[in-house]
């Protein structure tokens, strides 16, 4: 109710109390988050967001609002501890690698996301939602590096390492998306991306049998 009445002063306070009994799990700490950061009180974000983190070290929502809590008070350094720290806490959970992946793709860390991912599949090779944000980023990743080739100037020695690498990040993106496609044959938006993605490599034939699963 203070919220919808916008304000967040009393609001936050009202959070902060559901945060410190865990309510819903780490609900009550990212609504407190929220608030406080409506207020501009940075300060008061990254207590709670580390406070709640002890009790919930893998949380996607804590993670991402930690993260971007230092960014906003331009500690880069401390976005990568919080990361780094949340990982060092249970480095064999493949949900927090994930969660990790994601983040990175939000912050334009294309290497880190690929990295974090790759982690999170080593750990469990059947988990689908990394499959899908591994094959989804790399395909991403392939068109942004063959962007930037293009309007590199003629004869740059950099053209063909792009090409080659956005190439590398293709064959990827497939390998990824073809072993997600497995558990979810029917998935229109990956099925697109399968036959989109085959089609720009010349191999016709596989881009016509996901063609063909699309349109059906």
């Amino acid at each position: 109710s203070y919220e919808n009445d916008k304000n967040y002063e009393k609001a936050a306070e009202m959070y902060d109390q559901l945060a410190k009994v865990n309510y819903q799990g780490s609900k009550g700490a990212v609504l407190a988050s929220n608030a406080y950061k409506k207020l501009g009180n940075n300060e008061k974000v990254i207590e709670i967001l580390i406070a709640a983190q002890k009790d919930f070290p893998s949380d996607r929502d804590l993670l991402l609002g930690l993260v971007n809590a230092q960014i906003d008070a331009g500690n880069a350094e401390g976005a990568e501890v919080a990361l780094s720290a949340a990982i060092a806490s249970d480095p064999n959970n493949p949900q927090l690698h994930y969660n990790s992946g994601t983040i990175y793709i939000e912050l334009k860390r294309n290497q880190d996301a690929e990295n974090a991912l790759k982690k999170a599949l080593e750990l469990k090779p059947d988990y689908v939602d990394a499959q899908y944000q591994l094959g989804a980023h790399l395909y991403n990743w392939a068109f942004q590096l063959k962007d930037e080739a293009a309007f590199l100037k003629i004869g740059d020695p950099r053209e063909q390492e792009l090409n080659n690498l956005a190439e590398e990040k293709m064959d990827g993106a497939i390998k990824a998306l073809e072993k997600y496609i497995e558990s979810d044959p029917n998935d229109k938006s990956v099925l697109k991306i399968l036959y989109k993605a085959y089609h720009k490599q010349g191999n016709e034939e596989k881009a016509a049998e996901y063609k063909a699963r699309l349109d059906a």
